[in-house]
């Protein structure tokens, strides 16, 4: 005689029938959502459209400058003052990755750059509000129309 297999009185299957289709049913709403919020991501606006004020370039110098430099760019035993080197220095500096300098050196070397260029504006700003010194060229120095022959005897 063959043996037959109990049934369940109640008509009910296996309890990991319920727990498979729970969790099939959570993977895939993960997936969809994973999806969808790709599908978002990939959408939206992703310029950041954030000018930095010269208070941010305060709080940004003195967060990684002051140490070497002082809080007031007067200088210390570690840094030069910035008195006078005005934003085109401090820009070409933080900008190439030589600032912050990691060890004293007669040149500093250029590493990566730390700073979003948003950011090397502001610390410039400041330097250039408080100790003013050098700064951008204007657009009419820029424009290209100079006179190439004239620039040596300018010069």
């Amino acid at each position: 005689m063959a043996r037959e297999s109990k049934r369940r009185s109640n008509g009910r299957r296996s309890p990991w029938a319920a727990a498979a289709l729970i969790g099939i049913g959570l993977l895939i709403t993960g997936g969809v959502y994973a999806g969808a919020s790709a599908a978002m991501a990939a959408n939206a606006d992703t310029a950041v459209s954030s000018a930095l004020t010269v208070e941010d370039g305060k709080k940004l110098f003195q967060a990684n400058c002051a140490t070497c430099h002082g809080l007031d760019l007067q200088g210390s035993t570690n840094g030069p003052s910035l008195f006078g080197v005005g934003e085109l220095s401090v820009e070409f500096q933080v900008a190439t990755g030589r600032m912050p300098l990691q060890a004293q050196a007669p040149q500093a070397p250029q590493k990566p750059v730390q700073f979003t260029h948003e950011q090397v504006l502001a610390m410039a700003a400041y330097v250039q509000s408080t100790a003013p010194g050098p700064t951008f060229p204007t657009e009419e120095v820029l424009d290209g129309e100079g006179d190439v022959a004239r620039g040596a005897e300018l010069f």
